[in-house]
């Protein structure tokens, strides 16, 4: 009996909570890439100022990403960011792209405020 009690809060457990990654210099990691790398789907990436260059690409992806404001960018020398079958919301940032799209997208939804 006294190892089914013990299962009993395993068995029960929900699923595991959204985790918010500050990226930049003083942040948990120092780039989008390490970030997107680490985070599931459902977290939030929050931007520190300063500019930060990709390209990106998620493909099947959930995430928010929030920046700091217009002093948050986004930039790349082609497509800043793809989005295939993603559901990403945008916020407070500036994205800037060198010689492509700021932002693609192929399926899924984007949700922009404040860019």
């Amino acid at each position: 009996m006294r190892r089914a009690l013990l299962l009993l809060p395993t068995l029960v457990s929900g699923p595991a909570l959204a985790a918010t990654w500050t990226v930049g210099p003083t942040g948990d990691v120092a780039t989008v890439d390490l970030a997107l790398a680490q985070a599931a789907d459902g977290d939030t990436l929050e931007l520190q100022e300063g500019t930060f260059t990709g390209p990106w690409t998620l493909a099947g992806r959930t995430l928010d990403i929030v920046g700091a404001g217009a002093a948050t960018v986004l930039t790349a020398p082609s497509d800043v960011l793809v989005l295939t079958d993603s559901t990403v919301s945008l916020t407070n940032l500036t994205v800037q792209g060198g010689g492509g799209r700021g932002l693609a997208v192929a399926g899924g939804s984007v949700s922009l405020t404040g860019l």
